[in-house]
């Protein structure tokens, strides 16, 4: 699992560096949420408004990452991003698309 995580943030990483949704589209992705906490907003701002090339959300399951990400992926699609979706197992990459509207597949997949 490990080294398959490696490969995935190893092909992030050479890949183009993404360029960061304007705030304005940001805040409008997480104003048509409104049931977003606090800790949500924050994680989609800082994950949409940066440009690093891999960004982490962490938490427990159930705290929410899939609907944040949602909005996310509203506010990057509103910026002209394609955005596409990793996860370790299949069933992951499924809820990961069902929640949060991001075409994903397996890592493997992504190759």
């Amino acid at each position: 699992m490990l080294a398959i995580e490696a490969d995935a943030l190893h092909l992030a990483r050479r890949g183009q560096r993404p360029r960061p949704a304007p705030a304005d589209v940001v805040e409008r992705a997480v104003n048509q949420r409104p049931s977003l906490s606090d800790e949500q907003r924050r994680a989609v701002h800082a994950i949409t408004t940066g440009d690093a090339p891999v960004a982490l959300v962490v938490g427990h399951a159930g705290a929410g990452k899939t609907f944040a990400l949602d909005a996310a992926r509203a506010a990057w699609q509103a910026s002209g991003h394609e955005v596409i979706g990793g996860a370790l197992a299949a069933r992951a990459a499924r809820q990961l698309q069902t929640g949060s509207g991001i075409k994903s597949s397996t890592i493997a997949g992504l190759r």
